[in-house]
């Protein structure tokens, strides 16, 4: 009873497919919904907002049909019949999904009773109706993602469309056939959101309106990114990178060269400065109608400042004139009506807009209007679900699957629960778990159906023609390896191995016997047969200028003249200042210990030590274990900083500093028991002693950070400088004079000292050089304190 009541609701009431969808489920809801399955569980394609399609197909399978069911019980009725389109694409669409669809593959067996049939007579149509064009471009590598390769196919689908249009192509009006327009035209992706680009700007170069309805932000615009950068420099003019991009773009049309030329002619001055002095006419422009507009900046309210801001640049006018100009007039208008509605209800000032602007971008921008009127559309497969169009172009269908979620070490389902990776501690190795497989395996056979289903909806969105285009790179060898086992009875199990929507497009193709160009690389299938609505196959080899960018038919443009000499002047050119790239901008005193000045410039280069390197258990693992030579000097070096120089008389007094160290968490115990109070006792009362009692002034612990002559310790680097940073353990102070005293607690031997101090003598010729200008006193010693030795020795 419904299924007659669909049919004549569709025929005689409605148009729309969403009413009579609408319509079918009130009758339902009459009936008693709990009693009647109704839908097309072949379009349930929102499995990435949770929906579960294995609800529906589990009462699908329960339930009887209603032509044989108990009225009182459990129905199940069919959508078979389409109303939207003809019956070319509905034979494409069914030859696809009979061969590719199963229950391992969709959810479901696509037979007769799943087959789409038509639901009402349409005037036929001269030309063939579904098309599918294989693009070989040999020159994009491996990566299917690559923008050579979108270009290629953006460029391709472009040049399809001005020849429908151009053509006069038919397609099914209100009163007859009629000639297709633009905005009879749609392009579906999968995802589009970084590739849509190439398809607006191709379709441009054709001549063609566009419009995409992906949601991209009118703030990610060339010609709205010129004004922010034009905005942000009435704001503050001393911001190199906005000035450039605001000098560069076509509001001011300064050239590349002439900024190249100002640079490098003012290396240091800032860029406004610099273009202030220049005589170049678009420069000159360029900072009169900028100082002016900054003036006014501080006079007028922001609406006032935007409106005589398009006055003095003529903004629309400029943009206008462009390729596209009708879109980029309107994102420029979208903008200052979003500038308007910001400066509504308040006084509100250029910089709020700026830090405004920042704040929708990165809450995802503000999503561009779509262009009315007669455009080409480019649309994600997601919005056209419940849409159709007289022309669809289904694009990118090379793109692979998006399989990223089956790498994750912890993976969930909810059915079987989670499954994780297995570590093996012993060898410090990873392997799935049987669960994590299990999940794995089940959650990729889930993404196959569902990538399935978003097939059938973008194949079904399509009225009177369907136009399918695969590109790659390595078209040749993967058509082989789909045809070297494929007949109809294999279709199924080779399906459950696609790896993007065109492998599904493929295998039907390979199969038809109007498959010729694809016969001729591949070879011919067994089991072939021939439909009462042909395809039209096609194999294009598509040349390497479309693939690097250039828009197919457009002309080459001429070679210019190499002018031989100057080629060489400049392949023979030698970086000026190439000593200094090895030179790093920061070094630390400590790195001279040991160190020639003839391997001064080794200095980035690997040390054996870091190749020996060997990561040791953290203390609290290891257990109490007495400290290691290092840390014993540390505790040294930390017991002379925090030291009481004036409690260091005798032994009693050194223990009880070292115990106040303790109490005051300057030292840990460990440390305290690894510092040798008899030792400390022989510095105080040696000749160090005395000149640290002697001194006016003690400075422990001194850091410091100043820009020294490189080549001090790199000779070919004159002129350049680096940053030196040090500590010095301690500086004495007295008679307007420096002593720099460093302690070290190498394991030596007696006699040993003098050769072991001149390793460290250009860290201490760094502190004294260092100290002698920060302080502006001479250093008239430098000293090491040997504590192995108890011995000091004057460098």
């Amino acid at each position: 009873r419904i299924s007659e009541r669909y049919r004549e609701i569709m025929v005689d009431e409605y148009q729309d497919t969403n009413e009579v969808q609408d319509a079918i489920f009130r009758a339902v809801s009459r009936e008693g919904s709990n009693r009647f399955l109704v839908g097309d569980v072949k379009q349930s394609i929102y499995r990435f907002r949770l929906a579960d399609p294995g609800i529906f197909l589990q009462k699908y399978a329960a339930y009887p049909d209603a032509e044989t069911a108990d009225p009182a019980g459990p129905q199940r009725i069919l959508f078979s019949h389409n109303f939207r389109s003809g019956e070319a694409v509905l034979e494409a669409v069914n030859a696809v999904f009979s061969r590719c669809m199963s229950p391992a593959v969709g959810g479901l067996d696509y037979g007769e009773a799943e087959a789409l049939r038509p639901g009402r007579p349409l005037d036929p149509l001269p030309q063939t109706q579904v098309e599918l064009h294989c693009l070989c471009t040999r020159q994009t590598g491996e990566d299917d993602e690559a923008p050579e390769k979108n270009r290629a196919e953006a460029e391709f689908a472009a040049r399809r469309i001005r020849e429908l249009l151009e053509s006069g192509t038919p397609i099914r009006g209100d009163k007859g056939p009629r000639p297709a327009e633009p905005g009879d035209v749609v392009i579906l992706l999968r995802s589009p959101k970084n590739i849509a680009g190439f398809y607006l700007d191709a379709l441009r170069r054709q001549g063609i309106p566009a419009a995409s309805d992906t949601g991209e932000s009118i703030l990610d615009s060339s010609e709205v990114q010129a004004l922010l950068c034009l905005l942000q420099v009435l704001d503050n003019a001393h911001q190199d990178i906005p000035l450039t991009g605001a000098l560069l773009s076509p509001i001011f049309g300064v050239r590349a060269g002439a900024l190249a030329k100002l640079r490098s002619a003012e290396r240091r001055a800032e860029l406004w400065d610099a273009a202030a002095s220049s005589e170049d006419p678009a420069l000159v422009r360029a900072v009169s109608v900028i100082s002016e507009l900054r003036t006014q900046a501080r006079l007028l309210p922001l609406h006032a400042l935007l409106e005589k801001l398009q006055q003095a640049t003529a903004l629309e006018a400029v943009y206008g004139a462009m390729e596209g100009g009708a879109a980029r007039v309107q994102n420029l208008r979208a903008f200052f009506q979003l500038a308007a509605a910001f400066s509504e209800g308040g006084t509100k000032s250029l910089h709020q807009l700026l830090d405004y602007v920042e704040e929708l971008k990165a809450q995802g921008g503000v999503p561009a209007r779509r262009a009315q009127g007669n455009a080409v559309t480019v649309m994600s497969i997601h919005k056209s679900k419940g849409l159709e169009f007289p022309v669809v172009l289904l694009c990118g269908l090379s793109r692979r699957f998006n399989q990223e979620d089956l790498k994750a070490p912890v993976q969930f389902h909810s059915r079987l629960g989670a499954g994780c990776t297995v570590y093996d501690r012993p060898t410090h190795t990873r392997f799935s778990s049987i669960a994590r497989s299990a999940v794995s395996r089940q959650t990729r056979a889930e993404n196959i159906s569902e990538e399935l289903r978003i097939l059938y909806v973008a194949m079904t969105r399509a009225r009177d023609m369907l136009i399918m285009t695969h590109c790659g790179d390595a078209l040749e060898s993967h058509l082989q390896s789909l045809a070297l086992c494929l007949s109809p009875e294999t279709a199924r199990l080779q399906a459950a191995q696609a790896s993007c929507l065109g492998d599904w497009v493929l295998l039907t193709a390979l199969l038809r016997t109007e498959a010729g160009a694809l016969h001729e690389i591949a070879g011919k299938p067994a089991g072939t047969s021939l439909s009462d609505w042909p395809w039209r196959i096609e194999w294009h080899e598509l040349p390497a200028r479309s693939a690097a960018g250039t828009g197919a038919g457009e002309e080459a443009l001429p070679a210019e003249a190499v002018d031989l000499q100057a080629l060489a002047e400049a392949l023979a050119f030698r970086y000026p200042h190439a000593a200094a790239q090895s030179v790093p901008s920061k070094l630390t005193a400590t790195q001279l210990k040991g160190r020639d000045l003839d391997r001064e410039a080794d200095d980035g280069a690997p040390r054996e030590d870091f190749a020996r390197l060997k990561l040791r258990k953290p203390s609290l693992l290891r257990g109490d274990r007495p400290l290691t030579p290092a840390q014993r000097g540390t505790a040294v070096h930390q017991a002379m900083q925090y030291l009481d120089f004036d409690r260091t008389a005798d032994l009693d007094q050194l223990r009880g500093e070292l115990e106040r160290l303790v109490r005051d968490a300057f030292l840990t115990p460990a440390q305290a028991a690894a510092v040798d109070p008899e030792k400390l006792l022989r510095v105080f009362e040696g000749p160090l002693g005395e000149r640290i009692r002697g001194a006016d002034r003690v400075l422990r612990e001194f850091k410091f950070s100043i820009l020294t002559p490189a080549e001090r310790w790199y000779p070919a680097a004159a002129g350049e400088r680096v940053l030196l940073q040090g500590v010095t353990d301690c500086c004495l102070f007295q008679n307007g004079a420096i002593t720099v005293v460093d302690f070290k607690t190498d394991r030596i031997k007696p006699g040993q000292e003098r050769e072991a101090g001149e390793k460290y003598r250009p860290q201490l010729d760094a502190y004294a050089d260092a100290l002698s200008r920060i302080f502006a006193l001479p250093v008239t010693a430098r000293l090491l304190y040997f504590f192995a030795t108890d011995t000091l020795v004057t460098l």
